[in-house]
């Protein structure tokens, strides 16, 4: 009786991390398409700024906010940068620069976005369609 419920626990096991890997394990053809970072421009829109990543498909993305220097570092998963990597400079009332720039290369591109914040603020991120806004 004992044997049994060990078997039967250890498929359960095994069947919780079959599921577990299949969905979390990148297919072949989305690892071999990366995504491209083609536009950041700053808008001032409904009485607040916000920064503008447009890319050529949805972007995955993870952010972080950093306090020395004070900013927001945003990491593109599986995109290659297009833009230019010197910092485009603002200085308007919490965004002072911004800089894009390509930290690895094929076959698993990764680019990071870096907004340098004059005050320190709270941020929202929304994903609207190809394009990324940080308010």
């Amino acid at each position: 009786m004992r044997s049994g419920r060990y078997h039967l626990r250890r498929s359960w096991i095994f069947l919780l991390m079959w599921s577990l890997c299949s969905i979390a394990c990148l297919s072949p053809s989305s690892a071999s398409t990366p995504h491209l970072l083609k536009d950041v421009s700053v808008v001032y829109q409904d009485g607040q700024w916000h920064v503008v990543l447009t890319g050529s498909k949805a972007m995955a993305y993870r952010a972080l906010k950093v306090v020395d220097p004070l900013r927001l570092v945003v990491d593109l998963i599986n995109t290659l940068n297009k833009m230019s990597q010197s910092p485009l400079v603002f200085n308007y009332e919490v965004i002072g620069t911004v800089r894009a720039e390509q930290l690895v290369g094929e076959p698993y591109p990764h680019t990071r976005v870096e907004i340098g914040l004059t005050k320190d603020a709270s941020y929202k991120i929304t994903r609207k369609g190809e394009e990324i806004w940080i308010s």
